[in-house]
């Protein structure tokens, strides 16, 4: 944790829940899927918000750019313009981000220029960067939301370091969900939606029974 002048700083990189829910059906009921997509964000920006450093949200009404990389470059611009040192990006894709991803991230920086957060599906679901990594990375080579976005990276910046965490899932479709519906991180998450559904009992055995199939393009970090 840093004290007085932090030098590290968060950006929470997500759409609404609202805005989100009408282009991602994690489950097919909308009420169930409006509000585990709304616990999902809840629990990232609570993870964000525990190390304590200052937490930035770029959402619909303030992103900027005609395309995912303008957009998350803009995010970056703006915060790193605000004198921070290290700049740690997430979405709200994660369920089993912890707070201790987070400031594994910052501390690395110290020492590395880029921190990769890889989920399973050679995506992201964070992207960390000090202010040189941030000086010297050309955002608009890079293969935002493709399978060959890590790849285009370590194409693109070989004069820089870079530092992968542990890989994790993220959820994007509802494929997604139903290969993760063992996990306990999800199991608690999944308890947010049990009021919503229409169906008399629920169980997560039949999780995948609910669910549809939707086939959303790769996105990376899992932000909007």
């Amino acid at each position: 944790m840093e004290t007085s002048s932090p030098t590290t700083a968060i950006i929470f990189f997500a759409f609404s829940a609202s805005r989100e829910t009408s282009r991602k059906k994690l489950v097919n009921e909308s009420k169930a899927n409006t509000a585990l997509l709304e616990a999902l964000r809840a629990q990232s920006l609570q993870k964000a918000m525990a190390t304590q450093f200052p937490v930035f949200e770029f959402n619909e009404h303030n992103q900027r750019g005609a395309n995912f990389g303008e957009r998350l470059q803009s995010a970056f611009d703006s915060v790193f313009s605000q004198n921070f040192e290290r700049v740690i990006c997430i979405g709200a894709d994660c369920p089993e981000l912890t707070s201790e991803d987070l400031t594994t991230a910052a501390n690395a920086l110290s020492e590395t220029d880029i921190v990769i957060g890889p989920d399973l599906r050679k995506g992201m679901f964070l992207l960390a960067m000090n202010r040189f990594g941030y000086e010297e990375l050309s955002f608009e080579a890079l293969a935002w939301q493709s399978p060959q976005l890590i790849e285009s990276i370590h194409t693109h910046c070989q004069q820089l370091s870079i530092f992968f965490l542990n890989p994790k899932f993220d959820l994007n479709k509802a494929f997604d969900l139903c290969a993760q519906s063992n996990s306990t991180v999800l199991k608690k998450l999944l308890k947010v939606i049990r009021p919503t559904l229409n169906t008399a009992t629920y169980h997560f055995n039949f999780l995948c029974s609910i669910l549809i199939n939707s086939q959303l393009p790769q996105r990376a970090p899992p932000m909007q």
